[in-house]
């Protein structure tokens, strides 16, 4: 009894823990809130290396959202993401240029 009394506590426990998120959750909450400098701070320090974060960066230039609206920093940015194997930077890439922006 004394067992499974513990079981119950140590996963209740585990459980109630708020869940740590990283640099790219935390971006993309800020984004989806309209907070769109709380989002580039987030993603800047992980935007060498992580392709979802070099997408969403090139996004928010090719849409101006918290930057200046920039074709070519968007497709700079989108090239890096689909060049590291993104299918989100290659379909963004791929619209950019399908719309003639690129």
């Amino acid at each position: 009894m004394r067992k499974s009394f513990m079981a119950v506590l140590a996963a209740a426990t585990l459980f109630s823990l708020p869940v740590l998120a990283g640099p790219l959750e935390d971006g993309a909450r800020a984004y989806q809130r309209g907070d769109y400098a709380g989002a580039m701070n987030a993603w800047r320090p992980i935007s060498q290396t992580d392709p979802t974060v070099m997408n969403n960066i090139g996004v928010m230039y090719m849409d101006g959202h918290g930057v200046a609206r920039s074709y070519p920093l968007a497709i700079q940015w989108l090239s890096r993401s689909a060049a590291a194997g993104s299918s989100l930077g290659q379909n963004s890439l791929g619209g950019i240029y399908r719309d003639g922006r690129g």
